[in-house]
């Protein structure tokens, strides 16, 4: 979900995070990186201020009755322009919720803390790094999201793909059995938001958590068969998302802990590269 631009900002709340002094004591930092990440997302994900949220645009509450499973929610349904291809723009419909700035501060901690880290400040920097360029804080239930071709040698590697989310996770549904590129500047079927899942790929929005992680972190839902990518994921995601809403802690977020990298928010190879 994020560009180079969007990336550049993951760069900055690393830097914030990594500016936490570190001569507190154990029992204070994980207060204090709670305190400093919301800080920092506060200035992007507020609703006068989303910066890389480029799906939250002309959003309405949705219908309750669409989305019988999230319910006493707040879903979103935001038509947006996607301006990441000047020359084809595509306008489409996604179903989202926007956790708060304190939300996702307290799930980026908790989950680390959850996790046993005792590098508390790199582990919150590389996870709120990783969330933010997976999705900038943007849970998609349902619709379209509007990304580049993941490989240039898809059929049409310079245009716009429309990919399918149902419960956080790319998904394929009867009426759209394989993601395609954008067509008349637009994403469809439009029913196919509201299908049941055939299919549902690897990562789980909003920190491309995968099976294998959530397993690991002591998921209890049957997740299905990654190999034939069984639609038992998106429920899974789905369910552990709505578990998490109003709570300080997300499985989604302890479990993709074990899976963080040099490159999931490292501050000094982002410093180096992204930020002189």
């Amino acid at each position: 979900m994020a560009t180079l631009s969007r990336l550049v900002a993951s760069c900055f709340i690393a830097i914030a995070i990594a500016s936490t002094a570190s001569a507190k004591a154990p029992e204070e930092l994980p207060a204090i990186l709670q305190k400093r990440i919301a800080a920092w997302l506060g200035t992007h994900v507020s609703d006068k201020h989303h910066d890389g949220q480029y799906m939250r645009q002309n959003c309405t509450d949705a219908d309750p009755k669409q989305f019988p499973e999230w319910q006493g929610l707040p879903v979103q349904a935001c038509t947006h322009t996607d301006t990441q291809f000047p020359t084809k723009y595509v306008t489409t419909t996604a179903y989202l919720l926007f956790p708060s700035a304190d939300q996702l501060g307290s799930w980026i901690v908790n989950g680390c803390v959850d996790a046993g880290r005792i590098d508390l400040t790199t582990c919150t920097g590389r996870l709120a790094s990783r969330m933010w360029t997976a999705s900038n804080g943007q849970f998609p239930v349902a619709g379209y999201v509007v990304e580049p071709a993941q490989e240039k040698t898809w059929e049409y590697p310079d245009d716009p793909y429309c990919f399918l989310f149902r419960h956080g996770v790319g998904v394929t549904t009867e009426s759209y059995p394989e993601t395609t590129h954008a067509i008349g500047n637009a994403c469809g079927p439009p029913a196919a938001a509201f299908e049941a899942p055939v299919k549902a790929f690897s990562y789980g929005r909003p920190v491309s958590a995968t099976r294998t992680s959530y397993n690991e972190a002591g998921g209890v839902a049957d997740v299905g068969d990654a190999e034939n990518r069984s639609p038992q994921w998106a429920s899974a995601v789905g369910q552990a998302f709505r578990d998490a809403w109003g709570q300080k802690r997300n499985l989604l977020f302890r479990a993709v802990v074990s899976e963080l990298s040099v490159c999931d928010g490292n501050i000094s190879m982002l410093r180096r590269a992204l930020c002189p």
